[in-house]
Order: structure tokens, then sequence, then C-alpha cells
């Protein structure tokens, strides 16, 4: 028995949850998954085990704290818990991983279904997706220091989501410093190419938007002033959606959310050209009138 492992396997599975953001089966199916490619290549106690190295990497990921510290709670030395992030993360985020696990819809088959699940939730007819940006907090980084400062005033990754019905992560770009505005990322994106040059199949699909963004015919954005009924409650559903993106982050697991304010994170509005605006105003009165 792995004495180091103790102190995880006496923990009850919400307290599991709280520490390291997934429950036990979670962890299990991880540890299935990636645990042979994980397991030290020779035995002995001193070995890190690849379930260690799964909740410490874990652990992690979810405090943000100094690796010394992640070290003592696992009773494991800082250069130890640095390979075992460093390991388990390239192995999570390598190609074959990324396109398994984080998809976006482009035949009809899918696309049929994505829609399904949007027109369940609040009968907004023909959505695909919905996008945000999120800023990730990191460590002033050495280079272009300035560029990663965001709008409230802290260093960070301004990360684009995109989200189905069904509250799953279907694209993410990962790779933009913190004060790059949102509608920038879009149009950088893989996800861009494939609306602007038709590769998504069906000829009416959406993705919905904040005022970040510009409206577009495939992306559709709130009304800043609603001028009647079918606008307002157009711009309910967005905001609907928005509530998904919050539960999305949480990645479907009871957990407390960011510590930054909700109305902190709202988009500085697009001002660029907009060629979507009839399509928005199509989509308004037709099902929300």
């Amino acid at each position: 028995m792995n004495e180091r492992l103790d102190t995880y396997e006496n923990l009850t599975n919400m307290e599991v949850v709280r520490r390291y953001r997934l429950d036990k089966d979670g962890i299990d199916r991880l540890n299935d998954e990636y645990g042979d490619r994980l397991a030290p290549r020779t035995l002995g106690q001193r070995n890190v085990s690849a379930l260690e190295k799964i909740i410490v990497t874990l652990r992690y990921f979810a405090s943000g704290d100094f690796q010394i510290n992640d070290g003592d709670i696992h009773k494991l030395s800082q250069p130890s818990v640095s390979r075992a992030v460093t390991q388990f993360t390239e192995m999570l985020a390598n190609q074959e991983t990324m396109t398994r696990n984080i998809t976006f819809p482009t035949s009809m088959h899918d696309i049929t279904r994505v829609k399904t699940d949007f027109q369940g939730i609040a009968n907004f007819a023909n959505v695909v997706g919905v996008v945000d940006g999120t800023q990730v907090q990191i460590q002033a980084p050495h280079v272009n220091e300035d560029a990663y400062v965001n709008r409230m005033g802290y260093h960070s990754i301004n990360t684009q989501v995109i989200f189905n019905g069904q509250d799953r992560l279907i694209d993410i770009v990962a790779r933009w410093p913190g004060s790059t505005h949102d509608s920038r990322i879009l149009r950088e994106s893989s996800v861009y190419q494939l609306f602007e040059r038709g590769h998504v199949a069906s000829e009416h699909k959406y993705l919905l938007g904040d005022s970040g963004y510009p409206c577009k015919q495939w992306l559709l954005t709130p009304y800043l002033n609603p001028a009647n009924a079918g606008q307002v409650n157009y711009n309910r559903v967005i905001m609907a959606c928005g509530v998904l993106h919050n539960i999305c982050k949480e990645m479907n697991i009871p957990m407390i959310g960011d510590d930054i304010p909700a109305n902190m994170q709202q988009e500085v509005p697009y001002q660029g050209i907009q060629n979507g605006l009839r399509y928005r105003d199509f989509v308004a009165l037709t099902y929300f009138n």
C-alpha cells in the first residue's frame, strides 16, 4: 500500500471534489485511461505512481498554489510535483486527446443534435454553440508583460470557449494575452474560418455571443438598445445562454465559482463592421415576437 495515498483514499467523495474538482469516479476514469502511460518504468517506494501524478496535477490545477505546497500535501518534493504536472499536462493537451474530447460539430447529424439541445433549453432555433472569452489568471510573464494585463488589471490568458447545449466544450483557444479583444481571438480562430468558408453543415446555424463580437450571418449578438418585445425576449435568451457558460466552466461539478464578479467580465462592445444585423432582426421577429 502506498502510504502517500492514504490521505486521498480516506477522503469522502465530496472532500475529493472540493480538493481536486473531480470526484473519485472521474479520477478513476483518468487513471484507467492514462495510468499505463503515467506509471513509473521501475518499481520502488520512492517512485511516483500514476494515481499520484494525476491527483497532484489536479490539485495544482484546482488551487493554482505553489508546487512546493502541493508537494507538502502529497508528501512529494517540488521537483517530483513539477515532473508529474508536466507529464500529465502534456498528455492531456496533446492533439490526439484534444481531438477526441473537444470537437466542433460540422456534419449535418451532429449539427442537428446540437440544435435540438439548444431548442429544448430556450426555444432558440438553429443555435449550434455559444462563444465567450474568459480570463485565466497567470503570473506576470517576463516577455511582453504589458500585453497580458487585462481590463480588470491583472495578468491573464484570454481564453475563447465555445460550448454546446449539454454544457460541453466543443472548441477552445488558449493562446492570446489578456489584453486581446474577444473579437480578434474569434477572427483568428479555426472556427471562424469554418463558418466563413461554409464548412459547417446546414443552411441556418448560429453561434451566440455577447456584444464584444460583431453581429454576422452566423454569429448573433444582443441588441444594445432593444426596441420591441421580440428584441427584449431575444436578449433574454442570449443572457440565459450566458448562464450556461458559467455552468460549463464548472465542468458539471458543484464547486464554488470564480472570484471575479460577473459584471466585471463584460466585454467592451464591438465597434467595427457588422454584416449580420438583418439576420438578427429576422431571428428576433420570427422566433421571439
